[in-house]
């Protein structure tokens, strides 16, 4: 598994998608999982890809994590997942649905406003 997010400039921006990496990771149920980014913060999602595969791949699920859907989830990430896929044909590589709704959300959501009002 590959997961992808926007980069940024602020260095520990990326932190929390390494933690849901290290969750998946100890869970066990993925070979492999990585991580890497559209923009500004390396690797880059070719890099990315070409890591799995390096490590010896054969199928890459590429996940987004990004809850709204916009050009870089419409566009641009089919785009780069689709040129990897011709770059590596002998090798599935495959993009998933981006976070976007999910019911459990309105309950992280009530959990988060629930701790802020209890710190008030």
């Amino acid at each position: 598994m590959l997961l992808i997010a926007h980069g940024s400039q602020v260095q520990t921006a990326a932190e929390d998608m390494f933690r849901v990496m290290e969750d998946l990771r100890r869970e066990g149920n993925w070979d492999m999982v990585e991580a890497a980014f559209l923009e500004i913060t390396p690797p880059s999602i070719p890099e990315g890809i070409e890591l799995c595969i390096g490590k010896g791949a054969t199928h890459v699920v590429v996940i987004p994590y990004f809850l709204l859907l916009g050009r870089h989830v419409s566009r641009d990430l089919p785009r780069i997942v689709e040129e990897a896929q011709q770059r590596h044909p002998g090798v599935r590589i495959r993009l998933g649905p981006h976070i976007g709704y999910d019911p459990r959300l309105a309950r992280i959501i009530a959990e988060k406003a629930e701790e802020t009002l209890a710190a008030m």
